[in-house]
């Protein structure tokens, strides 16, 4: 896994390394970059990759004019003079360039580092291969815009004054390179600096394009919504206005008919209806309703019936000289009851009333008509025939029509003025305001905000305002954070010293007793992310006697970092004095309990072994359980009781354990940021696990076992990150006069 992280101060010796290397004379660059990083001007980033560099990115500003090819100098600072501002020189150094991911990887990162120092350019320069090739080239580009580019054919054949040697060949060669101008990308506008758009260019165009196309959709949206508002509205008109004429229609129909049953003597009707023979009262009856018919144009059918039970029969039928004589039915004519007369007349005539609903003919397939009745009565007051008149509603729909058409011009007009009064008023209350607020932010984008200028003092100009108060606000917060990021720089530089501290105070070479035949020892520790209290340590404490030590500090941090150091040394002195075990972690106890306000503790596992013989004496102040492993067999937890951890309280007795190792057994102890490591659902790894991992191979050797638990909790784990850091120690025990390779 590849790691990225700032440059350190520990980094500078390798780094210089790597100028003195491929530079002659490269002292003054070496000299440059360790002034540079002390005056706290030296800064980038690293690639890591198991420890050692796979490249590096660095930050120079103040020595471009010194570096580049002499015959550029007047021309770069012609270049970068024009544009009144700061640059620096900046190097991808190899083996970077052979790793393009890595090398875009370190760019972006410091290109941030770039923003936040407020470099406006950056000056970089990109050797060309003999093979054609220049990879660090569009690495470079990748930062930024190009403003300015020079290729230069023997690039180290003139450094004499320099005595720079080619990093290519290692010559004065005829080696090429490129150097580059490059404006970094999202610079901030330094004060006083021309604004982009100033001239009615770019930006401008861009801004008042889009406050016309604001415009424009405002206006198309408005315009569909009055279409819509213009259908709906006719539509309603003209459906309220067929309804009104529909119901004066079917009154006025209902008024002829009544008005006609009213006046006609229901005691002859049913003697015309036996004999088939007029009279002059017949006569007048078939004048009367002519006469009428002809009058109301709008009525279709003008007819007197005489009821029965499933049809009816024509007495009289009216006419007009216009009608189609054919048409028109005569006394005695019969016509058989359909569905609506058994729906709506012949309920009427059973009861003796007049039609009251609006009984139109489309609704039983008569077509576009409407239809009235009224009954006639004789002298008993018995219903002797029944006028009926159907109404044509052709004449109705050309009336209706007609002052629809007056009622939706006059809407229509209405609402284009309206159209037109919206749009202007949203043009001034609400499209210019928010072009006002867009110029704000594209002149804070450049350089400087304009104060609002509204025509109201309206949710418009408070938001100008705020917007206004808020950019001030927000450049007052970019450089606070500016400067707590390079305090925070410092601070985490600080912090990577405590943790390497923490690294390199414990034992670190293998085999760590390569003249000792007897048994072989390993140890590891894998750092979380942050500073933990974890260590190990082994030591002869004379020619026959071996300590091994394994512990984890409560709390975390530096604190954690210190009071590691402090148990650990007080372990090692009281041990070597020859102390067992319990009396070593007893008297370390009682010193760390003088002054220990921070209320610190350490679990620690501490054993001393004989080596002659193989016995052993331990013990256990709250660490995990040791796992043992006899000669031939598998790995198992040794569980006994433990004592309290180092540190916790006063007055507390630790006790020793013995054990006994016999030749081709192998203890293994761990802290609990091994057992406890956990998945991404959460699971911890657990000592099950641990067990099976340590029997997969049991014959191993303590670096194989140790490697092998990592490499299954990594598995394990995945992308989780781990919390607490991971300590593991091995022991195999070979025995006196046994060398290792009779176990293997």
């Amino acid at each position: 896994m590849i790691e990225y992280r700032p440059i350190r101060g520990s980094d500078i010796p390798q780094i210089i390394d790597y100028f003195m290397q491929h530079l002659n004379s490269g002292q003054s660059i070496a000299d440059s970059i360790r002034a540079l990083w002390d005056a706290g001007d030296y800064h980038g980033y690293i690639a890591l990759e198991d420890g050692g560099i796979l490249g590096f990115m660095t930050i120079c500003p103040g020595i471009a004019f010194t570096y580049p090819h002499p015959a550029l100098e007047a021309e770069l600072a012609e270049a970068v003079g024009k544009r009144k501002a700061a640059y620096c020189d900046a190097l991808l150094v190899l083996p970077g360039h052979r790793n393009e991911g890595v090398a875009r990887e370190l760019a972006s990162r410091v290109q941030g580092l770039l923003r936040q120092m407020k470099f406006d350019f950056l000056l970089a320069e990109a050797w060309i291969y003999p093979d054609g090739r220049v990879p660090a080239k569009p690495v470079y580009e990748s930062l930024g815009k190009v403003v300015w580019q020079r290729k230069v054919d023997g690039f180290y054949r003139d450094q004499d004054k320099y005595g720079l040697s080619c990093p290519i060949c290692g010559e004065k060669c005829a080696c090429s390179a490129w150097i580059e101008l490059i404006e970094i990308r999202g610079s901030e506008q330094k004060p006083g600096r021309e604004k982009a758009g100033a001239q009615g260019h770019g930006p401008m165009k861009k801004r008042e394009k889009s406050r016309k196309s604001l415009n424009k959709r405002i206006t198309m949206l408005i315009g569909i919504l009055m279409i819509v508002m213009f259908a709906a509205v006719s539509g309603i008109s003209y459906w309220a206005l067929r309804s009104t004429y529909l119901r004066l229609y079917n009154e006025k129909a209902q008024d002829i008919v009544a008005s006609l049953a009213s006046e006609i003597d229901g005691d002859k009707l049913p003697g015309y209806v036996e004999t088939g023979e007029t009279d002059e009262y017949y006569d007048w009856l078939q004048h009367e309703f002519n006469r009428i018919k002809k009058e109301f144009s709008g009525i279709q059918y003008l007819y007197l019936f005489y009821p029965e039970e499933d049809r009816f029969i024509y007495i009289v039928d009216g006419f007009k000289p216009s009608d189609d004589l054919s048409m028109i039915n005569v006394l005695g004519d019969e016509f058989e009851y359909g569905d609506m007369e058994y729906k709506y007349l012949v309920p009427d005539i059973r009861a003796g009333q007049a039609s009251t609903a609006l009984i139109q003919g489309a609704d039983v397939g008569y077509g576009r008509t409407i239809s009235a009745w009224a009954p006639v009565f004789d002298s008993q007051n018995r219903v002797a025939g029944m006028v009926e008149a159907d109404c044509i509603l052709s004449d109705l729909n050309s009336v209706v029509f007609k002052y629809a058409k007056v009622i939706v011009s006059v809407q229509l007009v209405c609402m284009l003025l309206v159209l037109l009064l919206v749009v202007e008023v949203l043009q001034r209350n609400v499209t210019e305001p928010i072009g006002r607020l867009v110029e704000m932010v594209d002149s804070y984008e450049h350089g400087a905000v304009s104060e609002p200028k509204f025509r109201h003092d309206d949710e418009f100009q408070r938001l100008g305002t705020s917007f206004s108060d808020m950019t001030h606000r927000i450049d007052a917060y970019t450089e606070e954070v500016a400067r707590a990021t390079a305090e925070k720089g410092r601070i985490s530089a600080e912090y990577n010293v405590a943790k390497q501290i923490q690294t390199d105070i414990l034992p670190s070479t293998f085999p760590a007793f390569p003249d000792r035949r007897e048994f072989d020892v390993y140890a590891s520790l894998y750092s979380s992310k942050e500073i933990c209290g974890d260590f190990f340590d082994f030591f002869l404490i004379d020619e026959d006697h071996l300590a091994l030590v394994l512990g984890d500090v409560s709390g975390k941090g530096v604190p954690a970092a210190m009071f590691m150091v402090i148990v650990k040394t007080l372990i090692k002195n009281r041990a070597l004095q020859g102390f067992s075990p319990a009396e070593v972690l007893q008297n370390v106890s009682e010193q760390v309990l003088e002054g220990n306000n921070a209320s610190m503790f350490a679990t620690v596992w501490l054993a001393v072994l004989e080596l002659s013989t193989g016995k052993g004496i331990a013990a256990n102040a709250g660490q995990e359980h040791p796992t043992l492993r006899r000669a031939g067999k598998r790995f198992e937890l040794q569980e006994y009781r433990h004592s309290p951890p180092v540190g916790a309280m006063e007055g507390v007795r630790f006790r020793d354990h013995g054990f006994q190792l016999e030749p081709g057994d192998t203890l293994l102890v761990y802290t609990d940021g091994v057992s406890g490591a956990e998945n991404g659902r959460e699971e911890s790894f657990g000592r099950t696990r641990l067990l099976e991992v340590l029997n997969r191979e049991p014959d191993a050797t303590p670096s194989v076992l140790l490697q092998s638990v990592k490499t299954t909790i990594d598995s394990f784990s995945g992308e989780k990150q781990q919390l607490d850091d991971m300590t593991m120690l091995a022991l195999k025990y070979y025995g006196k006069g046994n060398p290792p390779d009779e176990w293997k």
